[in-house]
């Protein structure tokens, strides 16, 4: 009496092209679901990373800076938004409000050193910052001193140079991803 092994091992050997096509067929499956698998979790921490990185879920200006704040933040135009009294204890006693951080737009400056051209100038405070350094490694994080700036990637300068904005040198201490 023959084993189930045994006839497990002549069905293959009698039809090998079958049982080539079943193998190939199978180890394609594998690598289409690993592939899948990997891709989704990259996915899946993309858009976790994404959210993060994104940071606030409102910002808040000026009703007189309407227009030009949409500007600002929707079209890259400049425009310099100032607050006439500091809202920031206000918006951090609402109900829902998790974190609170302010930032200064200031107008755009006319570089020739850039690729850009014009840059916007934000100034951030790093001890309640979360949408700027969100983008540092945490080692990188409040660690700015006096005339050092933090740089977007498309400003086109790179890690160690100088840039002089409203006729002060700064040295460039980081740049953005």
């Amino acid at each position: 009496m023959m084993s189930v092994r045994t006839i497990a091992v002549k069905n293959i050997a009698h039809r090998k092209f079958q049982s080539t096509v079943f193998v190939f067929f199978i180890f394609i499956s594998t690598i289409a679901l690993f592939l899948s698998l990997f891709c989704m979790e990259n996915m899946r921490a993309g858009i976790s990373e994404t959210n993060r990185q994104l940071s606030a879920d409102i910002l808040i200006v000026p009703s007189s800076y309407d227009e030009n704040a949409k500007g600002v933040l929707f079209e890259g135009k400049s425009c310099t938004i100032l607050f006439d009294e500091n809202p920031i204890d206000t918006i951090r006693g609402t109900d829902g409000v998790a974190q609170v951080s302010s930032q200064l737009f200031m107008e755009t400056l006319s570089l020739s050193c850039c690729s850009s051209g014009d840059i916007e100038v934000i100034a951030i405070n790093p001890d309640t910052d979360f949408s700027v350094q969100s983008w540092l490694a945490p080692e990188d994080r409040n660690s700015l001193s006096k005339h050092e700036v933090i740089i977007g990637s498309d400003i086109g300068m790179k890690k160690g140079d100088t840039i002089m904005l409203y006729g002060d040198e700064y040295h460039i201490a980081r740049v953005l991803p």
